[in-house]
C-alpha cells in the first residue's frame, strides 16, 4: 500500500470536519510534502510522526487549523512569523494559498 493511499483520505477526511477543502493540486502537494518529509526524517530527525494518517491529522489539518481561525475572525493582522514549527509547516500553508503573508 502506497502511502498516498491513506495520507490523502485522511488528510482530506480531517479537514472536512472543519469544512476546509484542497483542490486535487493542492493535495497532491502536500502528498509530495510528506513523501519528501519522511524521505528527508531519514537522515535528519525531523519527526516522531511519519504514519500517513497520524501526519496527515497531525502535522498538515494541524497546521492548516489556522486556515480556520482566518475564516472565522477575518483577523486584521495579515502577516504572521513562523518560528521553529518543525517539518515544513510554512510550506503546508503557502500550498493552500491564504491571504496572510508569512515573514
Amino acid at each position: 500500500m502506497e502511502p498516498d493511499d491513506r495520507f490523502r483520505p485522511a488528510l482530506l477526511e480531517a479537514l472536512a470536519r472543519w469544512e476546509l477543502g484542497l483542490s486535487d493540486v493542492q493535495a497532491g502537494a502536500m502528498v509530495r510534502h510528506y513523501t519528501m518529509m519522511v524521505e528527508t526524517n531519514r537522515s535528519t530527525n525531523l519527526t516522531r510522526i511519519t504514519d500517513p494518517v497520524d501526519a496527515a491529522v497531525k502535522h498538515h489539518a494541524d497546521s492548516l487549523s489556522l486556515l480556520l481561525w482566518e475564516q472565522r475572525e477575518r483577523p486584521a493582522i495579515r502577516t504572521v512569523l513562523d518560528i521553529g514549527t518543525g517539518a515544513g509547516r510554512t510550506r503546508r500553508w503557502k500550498v493552500k494559498k491564504t491571504a496572510i503573508s508569512f515573514g
